[in-house]
């Protein structure tokens, strides 16, 4: 993982002294599937190892078809006329996905034999298929389901939350100049962050946990009974993934205090 920060940084420093434009959205995610893909599958894999399209575009439409509404859901004699398009691109992304798994288990059942090789996470899936002394029946098709959520999970949530981490630098000029600080003073800017760094960086985690508060990518909330409770991660800090607008009269009855929507380090730490 650490050789793919390293080009990173070695791109970024080229494209600064070439005063070249950078779309860091592109390179984050290009690194999130690189670090994705060497984790779970046991090497790197190009954008159109998968599809056409690359990881990034194919897991969005994933993730953005599976919270798309079915009008077949709520109307059951329509649902076979697929008015929306969904089962057609399902069974697009299934294909997608299907073939580029059985690729790579493929891949690893043929290089199975070498003694040197280091096993990766397909190869202890692969390691317990049809075997008799497991509670569970793992087949080739779980191990597709299960790489799949990992692929997703891996690439998708992390490459959002980056993105508006990194977009709340851009609008808080302030909190990013308080972290560059702060890397400096514990880190030193002669070296890269390492993981005995993380503890002490206190004010990089409050500006992480403010902007998953703020940008979270999952559902964290759930109405029951008209009361909303919020679930509390991270020391007792509300994350939210529903709208709430600060005017009292958006709330509709709703027995929750109004929560404002600035960027607020400082509020965090003081809790």
């Amino acid at each position: 993982m650490e050789e793919e920060l390293d080009l990173l940084i070695k791109f970024l420093k080229e494209a600064t002294i070439g005063g070249v434009v950078v779309d860091f959205t592109v390179k984050v995610a290009a690194i999130s599937a690189n670090m994705a893909c060497r984790m779970i599958l046991g090497k790197k894999y190009m954008d159109h190892d998968l599809d056409e399209k690359g990881f990034k575009a194919v897991m969005q439409e994933t993730m953005q078809l599976g919270a798309t509404p079915s009008r077949g859901d709520y109307i059951p004699y329509i649902g076979k006329l697929d008015l929306q398009g969904l089962i057609k691109r399902t069974k697009e992304l299934h294909k997608i996905f299907n073939d580029f798994f059985d690729k790579i288990i493929d891949e690893h059942i043929q290089s199975n034999g070498g003694e040197d090789k280091v096993k990766d996470f397909v190869d202890v899936m692969l390691g317990i298929v049809d075997k008799a002394e497991f509670e569970y029946r793992i087949e080739r098709s779980n191990i597709k389901a299960i790489l799949l959520d990992l692929l997703a999970g891996a690439m998708d949530t992390s490459l959002v939350e980056i993105e508006w981490t990194l977009s709340e630098f851009n609008r808080n000029p302030r909190v990013m100049k308080k972290v560059q600080m702060e890397l400096a003073t514990v880190v030193s800017i002669k070296r890269k962050v390492e993981e005995s760094d993380l503890d002490k960086l206190e004010y990089l985690e409050m500006v992480i946990k403010e902007s998953m508060r703020l940008h979270a990518v999952v559902t964290t909330t759930t109405l029951t009974e008209g009361r909303l409770h919020v679930w509390r991660i991270f020391q007792a800090i509300p994350f939210w993934n529903l709208w709430i607008a600060d005017d009292d009269g958006c709330h509709d009855g709703v027995d929750v205090q109004p929560m404002s929507l600035w960027f607020r380090v400082e509020k965090i730490m003081e809790t």
